[in-house]
């Protein structure tokens, strides 16, 4: 990541907006300098403690605006049948993000006796109640996949064969109904309640997505080795949409952003934490890189413009690796308590 860095700050004299390049690899420096030192002064148990404390802050003051001062606390998103909905915070997916992160830092507190069951389940639902009013399906479906998979990997023998019983048999029973014509599979009917708008076609097409990354590979392909400078994305994209502020994909955003080099870069990091996170027994890992490899592939939360709280915490998970290494078990690198 640090290769990465030295990388947006070389590509700066190309970029089409040279000060907001080189505010936002300031930015991203502040962060890779910031979260080592930290993580060395405080320990990881503590600077996991403040995480912790400032997205539950920082959540609650979300669902205050969202009553007391609705200017700030309500974002309304335009949806493509003309048709608004209002979601809960000034950026809903954002909000939607510290909510699975504060599900993963809360499930893995408990599982090192760090947080009482009680105060786990109420952080739960509070992450769950910000998941509805956020509207985020991306960070649901982040948040379920990372937390199966370190679940899973806390089961005994017998806990894994039940599991895998029954879902087989959930799927015999669901073959069987459709088989036998007592139900039928309607995935128009199944994408419609999914969708915001009510429609199907909100679904197949991304949310919008599947129309702007046809439009991104193309500013890709027009300066495809440095690319247009960090945190550059929206004077790049100003004769699509002056409103969009990302390419809604993790690896072609650092394409659009820094070209083919920066790609080959983060893919690279990508690829060793993934290895990581299916060889360690570390939970925090394998929470943080699922979560983000997930919700990358319609959203970057990584490199963008402002470090999210799924950055500092991506951060923190390479600073352990590098410090450590070798295999890890728990969260905290100690053994997983039973």
């Amino acid at each position: 990541i640090v290769i990465l860095g030295v990388w947006a700050v070389a590509t700066i004299p190309f970029a089409c907006d040279v000060r907001q390049a080189v505010a936002t690899s300031g930015v991203l420096w502040s962060v890779l300098f910031f979260v080592p030192v930290i993580v060395e002064q405080l320990g990881t148990v503590r600077v996991l403690r403040l995480i912790l404390l400032g997205i539950v802050v920082y959540i609650c003051t979300q669902w205050t605006l969202y009553f007391a001062i609705p200017d700030l606390g309500r974002g309304v998103e335009m949806l493509p049948n003309g048709e608004s909905i209002v979601r809960v915070g000034g950026d809903a997916q954002q909000l939607g993000f510290h909510a699975a992160a504060l599900v993963g830092l809360a499930m893995l507190f408990r599982f090192e006796r760090l947080l009482s069951t009680r105060w786990m389940w109420i952080l739960l639902a509070l992450a769950c109640l910000t998941f509805v009013g956020a509207k985020s399906r991306t960070a649901v479906i982040g948040t379920v996949v990372a937390a199966s998979v370190v679940l899973m990997r806390r089961l005994n023998a017998r806990g894994i064969v039940l599991l895998f019983g029954t879902a087989i048999a959930a799927g015999c029973m669901a073959l069987f109904l459709l088989g036998s014509g007592t139900t039928t599979l309607q995935f128009d009917a199944i994408a419609a309640a999914l969708a915001r708008s009510g429609t199907s076609e909100e679904i197949s097409r991304f949310t919008g997505r599947a129309d702007i990354w046809p439009y991104v590979l193309s500013r890709i392909g027009d300066s495809p080795l440095v690319g247009w400078g960090y945190g550059c994305c929206v004077a790049a994209s100003q004769d699509y949409d002056p409103s969009l502020r990302h390419a809604h994909n993790e690896v072609l955003n650092v394409a659009l952003c820094l070209g083919i080099v920066g790609t080959m870069v983060v893919l690279a990091a990508f690829v060793q934490q993934l290895f990581a996170a299916l060889t360690r027994r570390d939970a925090l890992l394998t929470y943080v890189v699922l979560v983000t490899l997930v919700v990358g592939l319609t959203e970057p939360v990584l490199f963008i413009t402002m470090p999210s709280v799924l950055t500092i915490l991506w951060i923190l998970v390479l600073c352990r690796q590098s410090v450590r290494g070798g295999s890890e078990s728990g969260l905290l690198g100690q053994p997983t308590v039973a």
